[in-house]
């Protein structure tokens, strides 16, 4: 086995790129081995996820019913020019030109 001492020595007498290639593939390697842990408990928290949110019951809700929807026929018998209620609202079917004035 060799000695700790003298590969660090061995090491620091190499030149200065074989020292900067062993130091990038160690972080590439450290990356690699970080990188799958990482996306293994992701996973791992995912399907946990999915697996509460089958369990999730939205509470029930009671609306009050809608009210009905106002009856707008009344605005047909409206006058155009005078803005008041017709007795006869076919006036404006048998005089066009009631239309025409705003």
């Amino acid at each position: 086995m060799i000695n700790l001492r003298e590969y660090l020595e061995k090491l620091r007498a190499l030149p200065e790129v074989t020292k900067k290639i062993i130091l990038w593939t160690i972080v590439a390697i450290l990356a690699v081995v970080l990188g799958f842990f990482w996306v293994r408990s992701a996973m791992n928290n995912f399907s946990k996820m999915g697996e509460s949110f089958g369990k999730i019951e939205l509470p029930k809700v009671d609306l009050p019913a809608m009210p009905s929807v106002p009856d707008f026929s009344v605005l047909d018998k409206i006058n155009p020019e005078t803005g008041e209620i017709m007795d006869n609202p076919d006036l404006l079917e048998t005089n066009p030109d009631l239309l025409d004035k705003k």
